[in-house]
């Protein structure tokens, strides 16, 4: 996980903390990351996934004060007034004590949510292969939340003991806050009678989600993925030792 985005995550919940009324699905609204990450741009959604997540953090003293301070456990009608109320809660913690264990907490929350939490807010990369007689065509295709930050897709091919980086040429829109790309028609990868691989990876602040569709049965052909890195054996040839 990239730090800028915990980062961002963080300031939009202290400044939810800093709110009269403290977290609520319209002042949820505003908070662009976290309901994006959360509730995939809903913010009924990240409201609710929010609020389960904070009231069943109930075995640290920081999560319990980060939930009151945000209006999740206190009733207060004031930041202040909510940290005084969590105080009483946590044994007759004065309201600096309890806004100490607040950042604690909010620092955690933003881990969690930066990582953990963003299940539906993933960048993905879809994979379409096609066999040819004289070859692999394949297409790509990914999108990418707008409050994540992503590198290029770097793709590399192996074939026996080369190596190569084919130039990538992308089409990209926005729409959905989401940005859209597509790879320029099909890259073609010659059959040579070789071990040919795919490495493909995309370095960016979450890892990514990737999908491979073969649009055929191909000889050999497996997949393998580890953190931001994707590989795609399009050709193992028999083994005739």
């Amino acid at each position: 996980m990239d730090e800028s985005l915990q980062s961002e995550v963080l300031r939009e919940l202290k400044e939810l903390r800093r709110g009269t009324t403290g977290v609520t699905v319209e002042s949820l609204a505003t908070s662009r990351t976290i309901t994006r990450l959360l509730g995939d741009g809903d913010p009924y959604l990240a409201y609710t996934r929010l609020q389960h997540a904070l009231l069943d953090a109930t075995s640290g003293r920081s999560a319990k004060a980060a939930a009151a301070s945000l209006g999740f456990s206190s009733s207060g009608a004031t930041h202040l007034d909510r940290l005084v109320e969590a105080g009483g809660d946590l044994g007759g913690l004065d309201q600096r004590q309890v806004r100490r264990l607040s950042d604690k907490g909010l620092e955690a929350l933003s881990v969690l949510i930066a990582s953990n939490w963003a299940v539906e807010s993933v960048p993905s990369l879809d994979v379409a292969i096609n066999s040819l007689d004289q070859g692999s065509a394949v297409m790509l295709r990914t999108v990418r939340p707008l409050v994540v930050e992503m590198g290029d897709v770097e793709v590399e091919v192996l074939v026996g003991n080369r190596h190569s980086d084919p130039p990538l040429n992308w089409v990209r829109e926005v729409r959905d806050d989401a940005e859209h790309a597509r790879l320029r028609g099909t890259m073609l990868v010659p059959d040579s009678g070789l071990e040919t691989s795919l490495a493909v990876v995309w370095r960016g602040e979450l890892w990514p989600k990737f999908a491979v569709h073969w649009l055929d049965q191909a000889t050999g052909a497996s997949t393998e993925t580890l953190g931001n890195k994707l590989m795609i054996r399009l050709l193992c040839p028999p083994d005739i030792s």
